[in-house]
């Protein structure tokens, strides 16, 4: 007998009586068994002197790694125990084909045996003398074969039962292993793949979903991005579809809060169906350099056009082409203004005329040049006033070029700009000028 290194104990642990409801011990700490944690890290981290072959450790977490997983012989690999049914299953297939072979051969022997009893039956009928030692050779093979008979029903009832529980494993599994599904109709058929992956936080979440579908005349590709927090909802769409080899289709949303804005491309091979449509209140196109403003932007309905060349063109009834002007009278430069520290000095009285309603743009350049007070930049301010009203204004506390550019939809007539400077004593405005252009509805 040899002797058995660690603490030794001289009888089991138990508690000190049967009401008693503390643990014996803990299972943390044991080796091998059973035990659960709440995570996939703090399964990794039992040590390797706790680690048994075969043992089981159940994760609790909520999420993907919730599950019960199995240890295999390096002592390092997790098998997951839906893995181990799959085993499980396939040691059943095996033990099924065994049965199978039985039952063969029981059938065979049920074949030799009842040719043997006809034999027996024909002898009997040609030799009656000797009947009575037959009848009992007869009765006991006919005995031998409803045993055998009975043992071919009970197998049958077991392989009938074992294909049963087979089944439910098979249902039970792929319930659980499921990541993609395949469907079919009557008339077509329909591969699809879906993606989910979600994070939720309270009564935040976020979800991105990718649906795949292919068909014999459609290949459709939907990804949907969606978050949800403190009462709001966004969600990005993206569609890209092609069909029936003529059409393809690229559609776009952006939803807050039940605003949708997006486009449509979409082009079935003739001009009658090939078209992009843009759905927003507020459009530009943006030229590529630093602090570029927009080329082409259409805000609430009206268009605006930075610059353009029209060949021809009509807009109401006035026609557009080489000889076209704005109608709009006054552009000029204003003389050199030296500041006298006033507030609201009136600089300019600018008046111009539109001849039907439409958008002004009026745009005012000088250049401020400034005398220092006291130590200290002198500071400035231009501002624009137009038919009495508060336009635009633009200030500083350095030398430096003044550029304000406003726009103001207006009736027709007669309209009156105010330029007003602030500055210290010795403040100059240089090189101002004044210029209008019209855009007409």
């Amino acid at each position: 007998m040899a002797d058995i290194l660690g603490t030794n104990v001289a009888g089991a642990i138990v508690p000190f009586n049967t009401l008693d409801r503390y643990a014996t011990h803990f299972a943390l700490y044991g080796k091998g068994g059973f035990r659960s944690v709440p995570s996939i890290m703090e399964r990794n981290a039992i040590p390797t002197e706790r680690r048994e072959v075969g043992m089981w450790v159940r994760v609790t977490n909520v999420g993907p790694d919730n599950g019960t997983y199995e240890l295999q012989a390096d002592l390092t690999t997790w098998k997951p125990l839906n893995q181990a049914i799959d085993a499980s299953i396939d040691g059943l297939k095996l033990l099924l084909e065994q049965y199978n072979t039985i039952l063969d051969g029981v059938l065979t022997n049920i074949t030799t045996l009842t040719a043997r009893t006809d034999s027996a039956f024909s002898q009997i009928n040609d030799v009656r003398t000797v009947q009575a030692g037959f009848a009992q050779s007869v009765s006991t093979l006919t005995t031998e074969v409803n045993n055998v008979k009975s043992s071919v029903t009970s197998i049958r009832t077991a392989q009938e039962n074992l294909a049963t529980s087979l089944n439910s494993v098979k249902v039970e599994t792929a319930n659980v292993r499921s990541l993609a599904q395949q469907s079919m109709t009557a008339t077509d058929q329909l591969a699809q793949i879906v993606t989910d992956l979600q994070f939720n936080s309270g009564n935040n979440s976020s979800t991105i979903q990718e649906i795949q579908r292919v068909t014999a005349s459609l290949a459709e590709q939907v990804t949907t991005v969606n978050s949800k927090a403190d009462g709001n909802t966004a969600k990005v769409t993206q569609l890209i579809s092609a069909e029936n080899g003529r059409l393809s289709k690229y559609v776009l949303t952006l939803d807050s809060n039940g605003v949708v804005v997006g486009m449509t491309a979409m082009n079935g091979g003739d001009t009658t169906s090939n078209n992009i449509t843009f759905t927003t209140d507020n459009f530009r196109i943006v030229g590529t350099g630093a602090g570029a403003s927009p080329i082409f932007e259409t805000i609430n309905g009206v268009t605006y056009i930075k610059r353009a060349i029209i060949g021809s063109g009509r807009v109401g009834s006035d026609e557009l082409g080489g000889n076209s002007s704005t109608r709009l009278t006054g552009a000029r430069d204003v003389n050199e203004y030296q500041s006298n520290g006033s507030i609201g000095v009136t600089v300019q009285i600018f008046g111009f005329t539109m001849d039907r309603p439409g958008e002004v743009q009026i745009a005012y350049t000088s250049q401020i040049d400034q005398a220092y007070e006291g130590g200290f930049l002198a500071q400035w301010r231009v501002q624009m006033d137009l038919d009495g009203v508060y336009m635009a204004a633009a200030e500083g506390v350095t030398k430096s070029p003044c550029a304000i550019n406003a726009y103001q939809i207006l009736g027709a007539g007669y309209h009156e700009l105010v330029v007003s400077f602030l500055g210290h004593p010795n403040t100059k405005i240089k090189g101002q000028s004044i210029s209008t252009l019209g855009r007409w509805r």
